[in-house]
């Protein structure tokens, strides 16, 4: 909420200058920070102890175009993005009942979403620095888990997170940004085990490169 409000206030002083929006097209190249994390899940009817483990999310990239405003000491901009993420998950078990012949396997969730990344911030001469929200609206979600019936994935349409961002602008109409994003959401949410949800606690993150170029 706190990142919401500093960018209306952003974008409220920057118009109350007088500053034109321009716009333009964008696209980045992002690569997961997350580290790897399991957890034991138990069950008695049917007898199962499986390590569910996150093992990564794959390094992808992000097109679509963006809108961005700015006077001498403030800017706002916000972006409107196609993106696909995919995050990969191994189970593992000794009681060799994942599937008949097999005690370990991977599967992957793969999400297409609209990502809205909102920043507003200083300016520097070139140079910004800015935060804002994030906000990700599913378009289609996919998994390759297979027949493992005690397992249930279905994500949340919508999440938002935060981002942090540095950036310089080439003749004002070039724009290199480098983005620290973090989701407030959990890999697991929206994965059950018998109906019970896996608890872990690592939020989605990323570190992502992208370039601009106004009209």
């Amino acid at each position: 909420m706190k990142a919401i409000l500093f960018s209306l206030a952003c974008l409220l002083a920057v118009s109350s200058v007088n500053a034109q929006l321009k716009f333009g097209v964008r696209s980045n190249v992002f690569t997961s920070t997350n580290s790897e994390q399991s957890i034991t899940l138990q069950n008695l009817a049917p007898l199962e102890i499986i390590d569910f483990k996150y093992q990564n999310s794959n390094s992808g990239y992000s097109a679509g175009g963006f809108v961005y405003g700015s006077n001498k000491f403030l800017f706002f901009m916000t972006e409107l993005l196609y993106q696909s993420n995919t995050s990969n998950f191994n189970l593992s078990s000794d009681e060799n009942n994942l599937q008949r012949a097999r005690s370990s396997r991977d599967f992957s969730v793969q999400k297409k979403s609209i990502y809205v990344p909102v920043a507003a911030g200083l300016r520097f001469g070139n140079f910004k620095v800015g935060l804002g929200p994030t906000f990700n609206f599913a378009l289609s979600q996919s998994d390759d888990i297979g027949d493992l019936e005690a397992f249930q994935i279905k994500k949340d349409p919508f999440e938002s997170g935060f981002q942090f961002l540095v950036g310089y602008s080439l003749f004002d109409r070039i724009h290199f940004d480098l983005k620290r994003e973090i989701s407030f959401s959990k890999a697991t949410d929206g994965i059950t085990y018998h109906d019970r949800s896996i608890g872990m606690k690592n939020s989605l993150s990323k570190v992502s490169l992208s370039l601009g170029v106004l009209f």
